[in-house]
C-alpha cells in the first residue's frame, strides 16, 4: 500500500528504501530521489546521481515484496549484497546490488545497506 510519495506500508510500519546510497547502487556518490505521479503508471521512484551519470526508475505500486540478501560471491571470496523489489508474481522488477571492486566497497554503503537490512528485516512485504 502506497503511503503518499515514496513511503510504503508493510505490516504497518513505513518502509522507505530510497535513502541513498542505502541500496548501494550509488556508492561513493552523491544521489537523489524524486517520487511524481504519473499518469496511468502511479507514483515513480527516480533515483539519480547528482552528476547525472546514473539513473533509474521504479514503479512503487507495483513492488509488492522487497527482499534483502547477503551472499557469497560465484566468482570469489567475497560477500554480495542485494536488494530485490518484486512483482505481484514474484519476479524482480528491479536489482541495487553494492558497487565494489572484488568485495572492496565503500564502508558508509555497506553500513548503510545493513541498517537497512537490520531495520526491515530479510523480507519486507506489503
Amino acid at each position: 500500500m502506497l503511503l503518499g510519495l515514496g513511503m510504503l506500508a508493510a505490516n504497518g510500519k513505513l518502509f522507505s528504501p530510497f535513502s541513498c546510497p542505502a541500496c548501494g547502487i550509488l556508492s561513493g556518490r552523491h544521489c537523489s530521489v524524486r517520487y511524481n505521479e504519473v499518469p496511468s503508471r502511479g507514483v515513480l521512484a527516480t533515483i539519480a546521481s547528482d552528476d547525472k551519470s546514473f539513473e533509474c526508475h521504479i514503479t512503487l505500486s507495483k513492488v509488492k515484496e522487497v527482499k534483502f540478501a547477503k551472499s557469497k560471491a560465484k566468482s570469489g571470496e567475497y560477500d554480495i549484497y542485494a536488494t530485490r523489489f518484486l512483482g505481484p508474481d514474484g519476479k524482480v522488477l528491479m536489482s541495487c546490488l553494492l558497487h565494489g571492486n572484488q568485495g572492496v566497497y565503500d564502508p558508509s554503503a555497506v553500513a548503510a545497506w545493513t541498517s537497512l537490512a537490520t531495520k526491515y528485516g530479510e523480507t519486507v512485504t506489503f
